[in-house]
């Protein structure tokens, strides 16, 4: 009985190897770099209009430049050979007195996904210097077409008491988090 066990614990252990290298997706937790108000894409070498939360290589600047960039001595991520930034902007909650601002704790989480027609597709890079932005940089306000909040109470994800909004400000506090859904 101990030899069928540790045979399928050895199967179970090969299998789950073998899922993950097929799939080769994963996510990792990302610690923020800064918090400023600085935007080098929209705003290079200028203030921002806003403030942002920047995660990433540790030469991220006011102005965009890939090969200095490239030399960023650190990063934020857990794999260091990551030097790419992303930043977006930093939720604050407006307080009762409607004249001052509580920024929000926030947690980032970024999601690398292999896609491919077929496993003997090349997997190819980003080009180098490759720059997005995504929404309207000018906006004020979320969108309800384009932005969905989530207030995270369950331990399970979209678990029960967890709360969907069009609005970020929730009546109550979200213990596990705001999900933050974007959508064409």
């Amino acid at each position: 009985m101990h030899l069928f066990s540790t045979l399928w614990v050895l199967f179970e252990t090969l299998a789950l190897f073998s899922i993950t290298a097929q799939a080769a997706n994963w996510n990792t937790d990302v610690n923020i770099l800064v918090t400023e108000r600085l935007d080098p894409l929209v705003s290079p070498n200028g203030v921002a209009a806003h403030m942002h939360s920047i995660i990433g290589g540790s030469a991220f600047a006011a102005a965009y430049n890939y090969p200095d960039l490239m030399k960023s001595q650190c990063s934020t991520f857990p794999i260091s050979i990551d030097k790419s930034n992303y930043w977006h902007p930093t939720p604050y909650w407006i307080n009762n007195n409607g004249s001052s601002f509580t920024p929000l704790p926030i947690h980032d989480r970024v999601y690398y996904i292999r896609e491919q027609n077929s496993p003997n597709d090349p997997i190819q890079p980003f080009p180098a210097g490759l720059s997005m932005i995504v929404g309207n940089p000018s906006a004020k306000s979320g969108n309800a077409r384009s932005f969905q909040y989530l207030c995270r109470v369950s331990e399970e994800f979209d678990g029960p008491g967890d709360i969907w909004s069009d609005n970020w400000q929730f009546e109550r506090d979200c213990p596990r988090g705001i999900l933050v859904r974007t959508s064409s």
